[in-house]
Parts: C-alpha cells; structure tokens; sequence
C-alpha cells in the first residue's frame, strides 16, 4: 500500500477539497498536495542560520492585516521550504514520524466540527468515538473490562496521569513529606519534571541504575526499595520503560512487576514510544507483562504515524481515574437531567480535541495489521543498520537494537583521541550531516559518552538510505579529522 505514505492525493486532497470554497484555501491545498508529493524526493532540511528566519517573520503582525495572499506567500517562501522534511526517507532524527494522509485528512474534520469532549452533550459522537478507541486498545494491552483511559496531548501528560493516580490512591491527605518516585535512569526528562508538579521533593526522585542494555537494573531496584523503606519513606510508584528515548529499549515489566508488588508499589509504564507494539504478534513479546501495569502511556504522534498531538493514558483500574477527579463540579457543565458522559471527569484537561477520531478513523480504514507490518520493516531495517555499523572498523554501537532506533559513535580502536575529543567529534558530526541537508540524525548521552543516534519512523526508508547514510556520515568525518 505505498501510496499511504507518499500520494498526498489519493488520501488527502480530495477530501479536504470538499470543504474548500474560498480561493485561498484552494491555492493552499493546492500547494501542500504538491508539497507532499514531492517531499520523499527533498532535501531532509534546507538549513538558513536562526538570525534570517527570524528576520523574514519579523513585524508581520500589524493591526489591520496583510491579507490571505500574504499568509499565502508566507508559506510558499518560508514555512514549507524551511520546515523539517519528515516524509523523507533520510529523516532519522527525533520521535516524530511521517503523518499518515488519512490523518491529516481526519485532522481537518476534528478542526471543523470543533467539539470540545467535555461532556457528551458538547460532542455527542466525538465522545463515543474516544471511548470505543480506548476500549479497544485497552484489550490489546491485556487488561480487562474494568479498565479506562483518556486521550492526552502525549506521553509527558500520560505520565503525569500515571502519577496522579498513584498519588491519590496512596496519599489521599496530600501529605507528601516521605513519598517517593522511583524511576531508572534512562527515565524520559518528564518524571522529574511531573515530580516537581504533583509536590515530590526534588531529593524523593530516587533513581535506579541501568545494565549495560540499558534497562533497569532489577536486583537495585529491590535493595533500594528495602533500603528506603528502612528509612521511613515510602516509595509508591516505580516507572518502568517500554521502549527507551534514547535507545528504545524495553525493560523486563514481568520482574518489575513482581517486585512492585511484592512492596505494593504502582507501576506505571512509559511506553510512549514502545506501547504500540501491542498490534504486533510478531513484536508485542518486547511488552510481556505491560498488562499487568497499574498505568501505562502510549503516544499515537510516535510510532502510529498520527499528527501531533495525540498521547493516550491507559489504567488498569478505571476507577483509580476517576476518584481523582469525581467530586470536582461545574455548575455550568454537570447539570443535565439525563445521563452525559463526562470525559473531563477522567482528564486534566476540560476543553479536549477529538484527537482520538484520527486514529481510530485509520485503524477503521486500515486495520491493525497495517501498523504491525510498519514496526517489522522498520525493526528489520534498524538490525540492518546496525550490522553494517558494527561491522565498520571506525564505528562502535552502544547496544543491539530492540526495536527502531541505533546509537553509535565514531570510535576507532587504538585511536590517540581522547574521550572529549570524539565526543566533540561526535557532536560536530550530527551538525554537519543535518545542515547539509542530505539527512537528519539526533545524538544523545549514555553513560557520559556522545552517541550519534538512528531513529527509523519512515517505511519508505530502505537499505539504500542507510547505506547512504553511513557513506554520507564517513565522508563527512573525514572533514572533520583533517582539521584536528
């Protein structure tokens, strides 16, 4: 099915059209359809300094306006052309996958109709359309007919969620002096941060070390739960990783399980970027046990291709959700006679998009099957690049790949360099292949060591591109070495 990914046309435009009656929206569509067709063959980036982009926006915001020719010549010259690439199969970098047309397409209905999932009443189909996605997830994940969720803006809400619930169910008096979180330490930034929002003290983050693949070290995390316990503190909720930011790595969620709950302990699993390999049968063992989490994030703007922003929250007990928030009232909102249902009585949010409609409009069109042939490929294309990493005298890997995405540096063995100098070396490299143009890739830390880093979120990325890749990146590092 390759035109689901690269003939804007076919699945986006003339739906869209349908709704188009100015001139203006025509003459835009018109050229997004011809940006998308185009884009797989486009730079991955045209890079111009942030000083010029910022002068060309500069003071084009007045009183009376410009008119729609203006905005139009606005994206034409400077939005599209400066923008990310993502539909290029040399965009490796961030999380952030090449949008389905489809759900684009659903995108603009949601924008449209604009109901607000506060309760029924405000969107009386939107509601059931969130309700029957979470419900059928929820079933992929493992858990039963007692368990709920909500649609978020992403993982970083998600795990907030996680927290919140597990917060409330343990100190139902806010009473936060000796409560811990307990996370490892290839944690998404978001713990902390979530921490810091829901009233843990900074020093109550506790940390727990990772092995040499990056997951979560389990003999540690017991020992340091006894050893807190001793102290009179009490750890309550443990984050466990299903698919690592930096190396999309997945922890072991059956022996984490096992200790959570030997000391009662709610476990919350990020799986923001790994939790929707609950639709393959082939990968889903990478997950084992995530149906027995208490709470787990998924992000459907990750890994099922949805437009940002789109996050889900899962719970395994739908009413651990809903006591968090059941006694809030609104006059103005929760006053009808008759039965509504009351979405924001499981959110933080009260005005809600109806970002569920997208994804659940493509897994209706396309079934689950679809996204569970995508994770395969773009698996089989990360071990792929790996070996020919690997086996590249003047390159080590941190670690064998679970899922999409592969870090590795320039490291040659016997090498004069110090560690600052190939991390430098590292760090100029990521530069110079993304301002080219030519491709895009991130880099990031593990154990205090640069690492370039491989994200694979294209299925139109073939071997070619990554044998390209890795062409583009030696080429460019011979640059960089004639001036040391």
């Amino acid at each position: 099915m390759p035109c689901v990914f690269h003939n804007f046309h076919c699945l986006f435009y003339d739906l869209i059209m349908n709704y188009c009656e100015c001139d203006i929206k025509n003459k835009i569509l018109n050229l997004l359809e011809d940006h998308y067709n185009e884009a797989k063959d486009k730079p991955v980036l045209n890079y111009v300094p942030k000083q010029k982009l910022q002068k060309q926006l500069r003071g084009l915001l007045t009183i009376s306006g410009s008119g729609d020719e203006a905005l139009y010549n606005i994206i034409k010259d400077i939005v599209l052309p400066y923008s990310n690439n993502l539909q290029s199969p040399m965009y490796m970098g961030h999380q952030v996958p090449p949008v389905l047309p489809l759900a684009a397409a659903l995108d603009y209905v949601i924008s449209i109709l604009n109901q607000s999932l506060v309760v029924s009443r405000m969107s009386p189909v939107m509601t059931l359309v969130e309700q029957e996605l979470i419900s059928f997830l929820a079933k992929k994940i493992g858990y039963d007919d007692q368990s709920g969720g909500t649609v978020t803006s992403g993982g970083s809400i998600s795990n907030l969620m996680g927290l919140i619930c597990a917060r409330n169910k343990y100190f139902p008096d806010n009473n936060l002096s000796d409560a811990v979180v307990l996370c490892p330490e290839e944690s998404h930034y978001s713990v902390g941060k979530n921490s810091f929002v829901a009233g843990i003290k900074s020093e109550n983050v506790v940390k727990i070390s990772c092995d040499d693949n990056f997951k979560t070290n389990i003999a540690e995390l017991e020992r340091i739960i006894i050893e807190l316990k001793s102290k009179k503190l009490k750890p309550f909720i443990m984050f466990a990783n299903a698919g690592t930011t930096s190396t999309s790595t997945f922890d072991n969620l059956i022996r984490i399980q096992e200790i959570t709950l030997k000391y009662d302990i709610w476990l919350h699993v990020d799986a923001a970027h790994g939790g929707s390999l609950i639709l393959s049968e082939e990968m889903k063992h990478l997950i084992n046990g995530i149906n027995q989490a208490d709470s787990l994030s998924v992000d459907g703007h990750k890994m099922m291709f949805m437009p940002s922003s789109m996050g889900m929250f899962f719970v395994k007990d739908e009413n651990a959700l809903k006591s968090c928030f059941d006694d809030i009232y609104a006059h103005y909102l929760y006053n009808d006679t008759e039965e509504i249902i009351k979405l924001s009585k499981y959110s933080l949010q009260c005005t809600k998009r109806a970002d569920a409609f997208k994804l659940w409009g493509c897994l209706l069109a396309y079934g689950t099957d679809f996204f569970a042939e995508k994770y395969e490929y773009l698996h089989k294309m990360a071990k792929y690049f790996y070996s020919q990493v690997n086996n590249n005298p003047l390159f080590e890997t941190a670690n064998e790949p679970e899922f999409n995405i592969i870090c590795f540096r320039y490291a040659p063995k016997n090498t004069n360099l110090t560690s600052e100098q190939l991390d430098e070396i590292n760090f100029n490299l990521r530069d110079i292949v993304n301002n080219s143009g030519q491709a895009m890739i991130t880099l990031t830390s593990l154990n205090d060591v640069i690492y370039l880093r491989v994200t694979l979120t294209n299925p139109l990325t073939d071997k070619e591109h990554l044998t390209n890749l890795l062409k583009y990146i030696s080429h460019s590092l011979r640059g960089i070495l004639l001036n040391i």
